[in-house]
Formats: structure tokens, C-alpha cells, sequence
């Protein structure tokens, strides 16, 4: 029975902490494809770029605080994108085919330059807390904790801004309907700059706390990468919500599948359960259904 239950509080604990970086993941892809209707396959490879910032900068200079490099990194390099590749792209004919080839392009490129620039070597972030909280026969890593409060910490502040900033209001908007967001006097493509700015950024955070938790390379965001989609399904383009509940949904079923049936199935039991929900609700388990006009 104690084994049990401490099997069972080990289960929620890893969820909660797996669960809430991917949620950073998930919500950065979501506004991305809700709002500026970019279909993102760098968002796996930003996450390697986070993580290799953090490494880099916080090994070269011994400050824990730049860890964080990588999110204000990715914000730079997420506007920067903006500008030279998706506004010359996204009013084109074919325009989200040409933007998805564009983002797989991004991925391979970046991968290579990682590679080159760093090798083929396992990296990790240094622990910023050692040590950990003793609960019977559970020890949870302090620094664990530390990464999943400052993901949680992310998710709220930027709910905040979207729900109380007139740039938050603006990208749900533009999200929403862009029509009467250019009516109303909204500039969109400042909004689309601003809105892939901070669906990079939040790549960054998600690539900087995993690379304190794993070893990583330049390939390591790919796994993430699929299970942000997935959970950007199941949650319901665009709602953030929805996009919460499913991140720690599919990240219990990700730990039951690796305590269950073994590691091989860390992709595919998640993915088998999106195609049995999406059978019974095709809309997801969040998501509204759209009304025929």
C-alpha cells in the first residue's frame, strides 16, 4: 500500500512539473497558429536554442540569473523572423504551405548550426538550487520545483496580459476576427510581430527549463515539438485554458505510459490518445464547435 502510494504521489508530482513546461510549449504554438496563422516546425528547434543560450552564458559566466538568457533571446530573434521571412511570406498565394516549408526549413538550418557550433555532445544546464524536500520515501528536487513555479509563474503573467493589456486584448482580437480588428484601428501587423515575439520567447523559457532537467542536444525539441501539437488539439485552437488542462492531461498520460509500457511508447500513447478523442470530438476536448453559416 505505501509503495502504492508513493508510486501514486511520485506519478502527480512528475505531472505537474512535466505539465506545466509543456504548457509553456503549448500556448506558444497555439498563439501562433490562432493569431498569426503560422503553422511553427522551428518551435522544437527554438527550444534547442534556448536551451544552448542558457548553457552557454551561465557556464561562461557562473551567473545563475542568465539561465533566462534564452527568453528574451528568442523574443529578438522571434520579431526579427517576423520582419525579414513571415511578412514577405504570409500574403502570398499559398501562403500557409509556403510558411510551413519556410519554418521546416528554419529547423534544419538551425539544428546544423547548433551542431556545428557546439558538436554532437550532451549538454545540461547547471542545477541553480541543489538538494531537494524529503516526503517519506519522495524526494522532490528543489530544483525542479524552482522550474515549475517559474513556469507557472509564465503561464499566469502572460494570461495577465492577455487578458488585461490593450496589446494582450489586441491579439485576441486579431486572433478572433481580423476584419473588425483593422475596422476598430488595430495595427496588425505590429500585433503579428509582437504575437510571434512572444510564441518564440516562450520556446526559449520552455527549451531553458528542460535543459535543466535533461541532457540535450541540438535535436532534443523534436519530441516536444509533437507533443505541443498534440496538445494544441486536444485544448482547442486559441484557448488558453483548454490548452492548460490538456498540457497536464497528455504529460499524465506520458508518465503512465512510461511507467506502464515503457519508454518506446512516450510518443505514441499520447498520439493514440488524441485519434481516439478527436474520433468522439473532433473539435477537441476544450476547443467550441464551429458554427455552419
Amino acid at each position: 500500500m505505501i509503495n502504492f502510494v508513493n508510486l501514486l504521489v511520485g506519478l502527480l508530482i512528475g505531472t505537474f512539473i512535466v505539465g506545466s513546461i509543456y504548457s509553456l510549449i503549448a500556448v506558444g504554438l497555439s498563439m501562433l497558429l490562432s493569431t498569426v496563422g503560422l503553422l511553427n516546425f522551428a518551435h522544437g528547434a527554438l527550444l534547442a536554442v534556448g536551451a544552448y543560450a542558457s548553457w552557454y552564458f551561465t557556464l561562461k559566466t557562473g551567473s545563475p540569473a542568465l539561465m533566462l538568457i534564452g527568453f528574451p533571446i528568442l523574443f529578438l530573434l522571434g520579431i526579427t523572423s517576423d520582419k525579414l521571412f513571415f511578412k514577405k511570406i504570409r500574403y502570398k498565394p499559398n501562403s500557409t504551405g509556403r510558411l510551413m516549408l519556410l519554418t521546416t526549413t528554419l529547423a534544419v538550418v538551425i539544428e546544423q548550426i547548433l551542431n556545428i557550433t557546439f558538436g554532437g555532445v550532451r549538454r545540461k544546464i547547471p542545477t541553480i538550487i541543489k538538494g531537494g524536500i524529503s516526503m517519506g520515501d519522495i524526494v522532490i528536487n528543489n530544483n525542479h520545483i524552482l522550474i515549475s513555479a517559474i513556469a507557472i509563474f509564465t503561464i499566469i503573467l502572460l494570461y495577465f496580459i492577455l487578458t488585461r493589456t490593450v496589446t494582450g486584448i489586441a491579439i485576441r482580437a486579431v486572433g478572433q476576427n481580423i476584419e473588425e480588428s483593422l475596422i476598430v484601428g488595430v495595427n496588425v501587423e505590429l500585433i503579428y510581430t509582437i504575437t510571434v515575439g512572444i510564441g518564440f520567447a516562450l520556446a526559449g523559457l520552455a527549451g531553458t527549463l528542460l535543459g535543466s532537467m535533461y541532457i540535450f542536444n541540438a535535436a532534443f525539441g523534436r519530441h516536444p515539438l509533437f507533443i505541443g501539437y498534440i496538445i494544441v488539439v486536444l485544448g482547442g485552437l486559441g484557448n488558453i485554458k483548454g490548452t492548460l488542462y490538456a498540457s497536464f492531461m497528455v504529460a499524465i498520460i506520458e508518465q503512465l505510459s512510461y511507467l506502464i509500457l515503457g519508454g518506446s511508447w512516450g510518443i505514441a500513447a499520447p498520439f493514440l490518445s488524441m485519434v481516439i478523442i478527436l474520433i468522439i470530438r473532433p473539435y477537441g476536448l476544450f476547443g467550441l464547435k464551429e458554427e455552419v453559416r
